[in-house]
């Protein structure tokens, strides 16, 4: 399916959420009634790269060792190769809706273009028949500068649920984190093929990028000294809910927004983002 909007999550952004001040806060936000999932009864995707699933799942269970340097081989094999792998959940509020997989694969040259979206381009047969995915579902689009996306319906990712209710956790998060800048990327120009309408449009190329920078700044050294002669590395202060005039009338509560302390002013943070792209 093609929903409205969708996030995509790197490695670098849940790097910087640990999962139990995650799993505190959530709770406190519920609590006090300011957990608010996005896009209403609107359908929304989450996504993350396929070579990243290992990693994220060690958030919840003990790391395997043997199958992170499993992904880790794999994600440097697609590099060299020039193709990318991702996993896509369609959620409607904090429901999995869908789980789809995309293949994104550069192929250079003046190929047959057409061909490509009527054929399957690329032997993924062994994957089909491992692990689940329903080659029936196909649904293939070019982007620009020959990048050609494959898409199937996903039936066989162990622990699917987990993983994204982890994704929507820490989108939410960094959506109420004042601090992050979000970037939107204005639309390319495209040839006629390519407009709607052309043999090649497709809805995936109305999608608005938007990149969301992770709050605060970056210290090369990680620590500063401090007036008690205490260091302390550069960390992420999470918010919190306050109570204002308390046992008063006017009693309400606010939540305070997370910092990073210690970081440098004026220092740009590290190129560690998370792209938000509208539409799977």
């Amino acid at each position: 399916m093609t929903t409205s909007v969708r996030y995509v999550i790197t490695e670098g952004t849940f790097r910087r959420y640990d999962p139990d001040d995650v799993t505190a806060e959530k709770a406190e936000l519920i609590a006090a009634d300011m957990w608010k999932l996005p896009h209403g009864d609107e359908p929304y995707t989450l996504r993350m790269s396929m070579f990243a699933i290992s990693e994220f799942m060690n958030r919840f269970a003990d790391s395997d060792a043997e199958a992170d340097a499993r992904w880790k081989a794999a994600k440097r094999e697609a590099v060299d190769l020039g193709r990318e792998q991702w996993l896509d959940y369609d959620m409607r509020g904090d429901e999995l809706i869908g789980l789809t997989r995309v293949f994104r694969e550069h192929i250079p040259g003046n190929v047959d273009k057409r061909w490509y979206i009527e054929n399957t381009a690329t032997d993924l047969s062994d994957i089909r028949e491992t692990e689940g995915l329903d080659p029936d579902s196909r649904q293939a689009w070019w982007e620009k500068g020959n990048w050609l996306n494959q898409r199937f319906v996903d039936v066989g990712m162990p622990g699917k649920e987990l993983t994204a209710e982890g994704l929507l956790d820490i989108l939410m998060l960094a959506l109420m984190d004042s601090s992050v800048v979000q970037e939107r990327t204005p639309s390319a120009p495209r040839s006629q093929a390519f407009a709607p309408g052309g043999w090649l449009y497709s809805k995936e190329l109305d999608v608005q990028e938007v990149t969301i920078r992770c709050p605060g700044f970056y210290r090369t050294s990680g620590e500063r000294g401090e007036a008690t002669g205490r260091t302390v590395k550069m960390h992420r202060r999470r918010g919190h809910i306050r109570t204002y005039h308390r046992g008063l009338p006017n009693q309400f509560t606010g939540y305070i927004d997370p910092v990073w302390i210690n970081a440098i002013a004026g220092v740009e943070p590290p190129p560690v983002v998370y792209t938000v792209r509208a539409s799977a």
